[in-house]
């Protein structure tokens, strides 16, 4: 960078200017012309210095001083004295200094007040859930969905308020909002098709019984001690679930309910139909004093796959044509007591190897 040829070049056409101010008239017309040269010749010349300019200074300071360091030098290169540059250079700094200071502050009560907002809308929200009118809780558990779509540092808070509604049971008033507080937080996706709450539903000991709980994503949810006979699970997504000690009489389920990895410890499965259900990885094994029972349960066309059925009792269990069922994984199990569909490899090597297994075999089996 030619910096003293730039100032000697604007320095050239200042006395050139004062040259021609003092020509006669005779004179004034060739004078301007060189003039003119003087003056593209010294344009020419800034443009050129100050793209080296702008080239030296780039990845050495920040985008804004990258662009105001050319700029404050035209200005130098401009000015009649230093102290015409100094009081640009220090009154445009002080201009954007403030104004910077000014829109940060208006930026920050925005957000404060924007904040303060939200907490009183959710709070709101919230003790309207304590309504004895039912309308009135359905409104809230809405308007606490809404907020948490657009407000996304509220979802969490939002999901865990109303997993507790859910929990709630035996007052009337809470009983359509708890229905819609399920739909709501196990379906609800966003524009871009995934999910508005994606968390594990805390739903241990709710009382659910007899509800309509198909075509919801429950996968990873905790539904221990919960009451769930008769619950419709249709095309309901239950992986990894854990229903451990839950009431799981005549569930409704169909070959689109997902059970992988579930955990069924400590309950008692019977008059349910599993028909071409994915068990595999399923866990069936009694939990502490609670013994698992199967009873007149069909496995028809399911996957056991690494399913455990230790110390399980099963009576009048159906398991025709499933896959990865094997001899290891019944062998385990408490008794197999009218054990239908196991194949005549897989019940021989059983009789074989664990005979008490069949010992009761001619005992009543539970009734239906």
């Amino acid at each position: 960078m030619n910096w003293r040829s730039i100032g000697g070049v604007m320095g050239g056409e200042r006395r050139t200017k004062g040259l021609t101010g003092r020509k006669n008239c005779a004179g004034s017309t060739n004078t301007s012309i060189r003039s003119l040269g003087s003056h593209a010749g010294a344009c020419r010349m800034v443009t050129s210095e100050l793209g080296k300019v702008a080239q030296w200074v780039d990845g050495r300071f920040p985008a804004i001083l990258a662009g105001a360091i050319p700029t404050l030098f035209v200005i130098f290169l401009l000015s009649e004295e230093i102290g015409q540059f100094l009081s640009y250079v220090v009154g445009g700094a002080a201009v954007i200094w403030l104004t910077n200071r000014r829109a940060k502050a208006m930026e920050d009560n925005v957000s404060l007040a924007q904040k303060g907002q939200a907490i009183t809308r959710f709070e709101s929200a919230v003790k309207l859930l304590e309504s004895k009118n039912s309308a009135i809780v359905v409104g809230a558990v809405y308007a606490l969905h809404r907020m948490a779509t657009e407000e996304t540092e509220y979802r969490r808070p939002v999901f865990d308020v109303l997993c507790e509604l859910i929990r709630q049971g035996g007052q009337e008033q809470f009983q359509s909002g708890r229905r819609i507080a399920v739909k709501v937080l196990f379906s609800a996706e966003s524009e871009d098709g995934q999910k508005i709450y994606p968390f594990e539903g805390r739903l241990n000991g709710a009382k659910l019984k007899g509800w309509d709980l198909s075509g919801l994503d429950f996968s990873g949810s905790d539904f221990e001690e919960a009451d769930l006979s008769n619950v419709n699970f249709r095309d309901s997504n239950l992986a990894a679930a854990n229903l451990t000690g839950a009431e799981v009489d005549r569930l409704e389920v169909n070959e689109r309910t997902r059970y992988r990895g579930a955990r069924f410890c400590g309950v008692c499965l019977s008059s349910i139909d599993f028909k071409g259900v994915d068990m595999s990885e399923t866990d069936f094994r009694a939990t502490g004093t609670s013994v698992t029972q199967l009873s007149f349960v069909s496995f028809e066309e399911c996957d056991f796959k690494d399913a455990r059925f230790d110390d399980v009792k099963l009576d009048g269990v159906t398991f025709e044509n499933c896959k990865h069922l094997t001899v290891e994984q019944l062998a385990r199990a408490r008794w197999l007591r009218k054990v239908k569909g196991l194949g005549q490899e897989v019940e021989e090597a059983l009789r074989r190897g664990s005979p008490h297994l069949f010992e009761d075999e001619d005992l009543p089996a539970p009734s239906q």
